[in-house]
């Protein structure tokens, strides 16, 4: 089962969580420059290398983290990320590019809806 802490998002303590697929030192690079990227637009972001990614996502679960950006081989090739939402488990590839937009869409405009 599923252990979810659904704080609010004004209230999370870190609003984007930055996870690879696999431990791999290029996707740690993009890990780590995308965070620099969301928290340069001054969004709380963390990005963690701990553990499998479902250990890694099922802590971002327990503290509340909103939304999960998981990077993998398809980042690398494409520049494709998937964006998650903790609330409705959907997910949404995108350019990673586009993630600082989305994020910012998501916590401070108009509620962006994943598709299912």
């Amino acid at each position: 089962s599923r252990i979810v802490l659904k704080l609010h998002v004004s209230l999370a303590p870190f609003k984007v969580a930055i996870l690879p697929k696999q431990d791999d030192d290029k996707l740690w690079i993009y890990c780590k420059m995308l965070a620099d990227e969301l928290r340069s637009a001054g969004i709380r972001t963390v990005y963690s290398q701990e553990g499998t990614l479902d250990y890694r996502l099922s802590v971002q679960d327990e503290i509340g983290t909103p939304y999960r950006v998981i990077v993998d081989e398809r980042t690398l090739e494409a520049g494709i990320v998937s964006l998650q939402d903790r609330d409705t488990t959907s997910e949404e590839d995108m350019n990673g590019q586009d993630v600082l937009h989305a994020a910012q869409k998501m916590l401070f405009g108009a509620k962006m809806v994943l598709s299912q």
